[in-house]
């Protein structure tokens, strides 16, 4: 589990180094990290710097997915 905005990398990245070459199956679940933090334990603000982060590593880690999987005719 994690929260909604690291769905896509850490997805990818499951399916680059889990999926590809052993087979596994992969679910990843994106919660709302207020219901799912323990209590007194804040979760991080949101900024617009941390969604481009997230936005980047995602696209690096599909980039890494596509150029491990061989080419389709």
């Amino acid at each position: 589990m994690t929260a909604p905005i690291y769905v896509p990398f850490q997805h990818c990245d499951a399916l680059r180094t889990l999926a590809v070459p052993y087979g596994c199956g992969i679910d990843t679940v994106g919660v709302d990290p207020a219901s799912a933090a323990p209590a007194g334990i804040p979760e991080p603000t949101l900024t617009p710097g941390r969604y481009l982060q997230e936005i980047r590593s995602a696209i690096r880690a599909m980039r890494a997915l596509h150029d491990l999987l061989p080419p389709t005719a």
